[in-house]
């Protein structure tokens, strides 16, 4: 039973994602467009998770598994930060308009 639990909960954790993330895209761009930037932010997620796996099994490859969580951490900070600078950029961008 713990094991189902734990599925459940993967599973509404991974499907409220993809919404969650395609919703400032598209606030972002026009209606109109909407079509063509869901799927370049689609094309662009997969390049980012292809580009994590490698960057694990070259952490993996070149040290230890030990270290995943650190590189991992990483990657979450830098891409919070980048979040960060782009939300700024785009409310300025509002705000002029």
């Amino acid at each position: 039973m713990p094991v189902f639990c734990s599925i459940v909960v993967w599973v509404l954790a991974a499907c409220s994602f993809f919404p969650s993330q395609q919703a400032r895209p598209i606030r972002i761009a026009a209606h109109t467009v909407a079509p063509i930037v869901l799927s370049l932010n689609a094309s662009f997620m997969f390049v980012g998770f292809s580009a994590i796996a490698a960057l694990g099994s070259l952490t993996v490859a070149c040290s230890s598994a030990t270290y995943l969580g650190l590189v991992g951490a990483t990657c979450e900070v830098a891409a919070l930060l980048l979040l960060l600078a782009t939300s700024r950029r785009a409310a300025a961008v509002s705000v002029r308009a």
